[in-house]
């Protein structure tokens, strides 16, 4: 599986994240946020962005449905 471009949110103006590609490269940032973090697949739905681990989980389709982060797990919306 490959992180596709898309946004998370854990709860509405609590925590929203974006993977984004940009120069063919993809990247994780905070909605609003300039900085951005490349992101390095390290396993099977394991990326790493800025030294954080996180898991991309997919629902029965194969669709990612949520990227778990920190003990946070964020709905693809």
């Amino acid at each position: 599986m490959t992180a596709a471009p898309c946004t998370y949110q854990n709860a509405p103006d609590y925590l929203r994240l974006e993977l984004v590609i940009i120069d063919g490269k993809l990247f994780m940032r905070q909605t609003g946020a300039g900085e951005r973090s490349e992101v390095v697949k390290v396993g099977d739905n394991i990326f790493s962005a800025a030294g954080q681990e996180f898991v991309l989980i997919p629902e029965s389709g194969g669709r990612i449905k949520y990227l778990h982060i920190a003990a946070h797990a964020l709905k693809r919306i």
